[in-house]
């Protein structure tokens, strides 16, 4: 059974007003489980209890780093129950959270929760992060890294590239770039079923006439703020592993699929848990 006595050692063992936060919580989000699952057995609700325990510990820790950051973001923490919006979105994720034991779909929820606490309420970032909750909860991994990969294709762009002496400098420092970005985000299979899925979430946008091209948009990728004449050598990427990988998800779907808000915003947070790479976000998000 779940022991709330684990959640108040949590608390302790985090400390700060981030520990305060995860002893309170759980006072809601069991009232909020019981709540949703009182019709279904005892077996179900323990589990769903269970789940969230993981997710809320996972919680406690990310909030524990916002808090390290900066005096106002503990402040935020502490009065973070009392503001309506704020806690909608905790009851949304911790009854997401509740459905399954993945530990991914957990890691980005905290994340949405964590970085949730340091926007205005009415940011781009915070009201896509409502929408995401729900999102997230009705996806498989393979959609998250479909997600991440597209968006990384459309969306990144190198933070800065340095002057090149020669071609080969420059296609060194793009591959090197397409290495730490993509590598581990091409290694899966998806279907024209995943993208359909993806659309109903409102993730992204299946055009049905016309579809990007895969050359430009890495031309341009690397040509934005670049400090050199070279141009990105597409010709030697697509024959690589990474780039033949690219080139057969572009061409299964990926071409005519357009990532939304939500989209872009999951596929950033997937990026970072899959890659351990920080993502440079756009004013837009911040």
């Amino acid at each position: 059974m779940v022991d709330p006595v684990n959640l108040i050692a949590i608390g302790a063992a985090v400390g700060g007003a981030a520990g305060k936060f995860t002893e309170k919580v759980w006072d809601f989000g069991e009232k909020w489980i019981t709540s949703y699952y009182k019709d279904h057995g005892e077996q179900a609700q323990e589990k769903a209890k269970e789940n969230s325990l993981a997710f809320i510990t996972d919680l406690a820790h990310r909030l524990k780093a916002t808090e390290e950051q900066n005096q106002e973001n503990a402040e935020e923490i502490k009065n973070a129950l009392s503001h309506p919006g704020f806690s909608a979105l905790l009851q949304k994720t911790i009854l997401a959270s509740a459905e399954t034991d993945n530990k991914e779909k957990h890691e980005i929820l905290s994340r949405l929760v964590a970085d949730r606490l340091t926007k205005d309420p009415e940011s781009i970032h915070a009201l896509t992060c409502k929408m995401a909750t729900d999102a997230i909860s009705s996806m498989n991994k393979v959609q998250l890294k479909l997600l991440a990969l597209n968006m990384n294709l459309r969306s990144v762009v190198p933070n800065g590239i340095p002057e090149a002496k020669n071609q080969d400098q420059f296609d060194q420092f793009a591959e090197r770039w397409i290495g730490n970005r993509m590598e581990k985000l091409v290694n899966f299979k998806f279907s024209n079923l995943d993208l359909e899925h993806l659309e109903a979430l409102s993730c992204l946008t299946n055009m049905r006439i016309g579809s990007s091209n895969l050359k430009a948009l890495f031309e341009n990728k690397f040509s934005e703020n670049a400090k050199a004449v070279y141009k990105f050598n597409f010709e030697k990427f697509i024959k690589s592993k990474t780039g033949k990988a690219i080139g057969t998800h572009w061409s299964n779907g990926l071409k005519s699929a357009v990532l939304t808000s939500v989209g872009q915003l999951i596929g950033i947070y997937a990026t970072e848990m899959i890659t351990g790479s920080p993502t440079n976000l756009s004013p837009e998000w911040k």
